[in-house]
């Protein structure tokens, strides 16, 4: 169902042609996936369309190494962590440009925004 990303943590594979969905969730090969650690506005919100804007700037069209975080899916989506071809963490990215909030109880700090 998930192709490289199966139930499996620390899986990693490259999946080409990302679509943003909204600030948290992109699609990679038809597939949804919550982004990892991070905690964005949700529809309804003032601050959903920027965001969502925001992460299809940054990701659209790319193709993203990801890795698949923890085994227990997030609203029926795989958990990943994933990385732009140069290096760029999406999810610290979508933080450093206030569309995202670091979701602490999972990152343990990965981003350094939890005290």
């Amino acid at each position: 169902m998930f192709g490289c990303l199966e139930a499996i943590v620390g899986a990693t594979c490259i999946l080409t042609g990302a679509i943003s969905v909204d600030a948290d969730t992109i699609r990679l090969d038809g597939q949804r996936y919550r982004i990892w650690a991070i905690s964005a506005p949700e529809r309804g919100h003032p601050d959903y369309e920027p965001g969502k804007a925001a992460m299809g700037a940054l990701i659209d069209g790319q193709a993203l190494t990801c890795e698949r975080m923890q085994l227990a899916p997030s609203f029926d989506r795989p958990v990943v962590r994933c990385v732009m071809p140069d290096g760029t963490d999406i999810g610290e990215a979508m933080i450093r440009l206030g569309h995202a909030e670091e979701s602490c109880r999972f990152s343990r700090g990965a981003y350094g925004e939890c005290d």
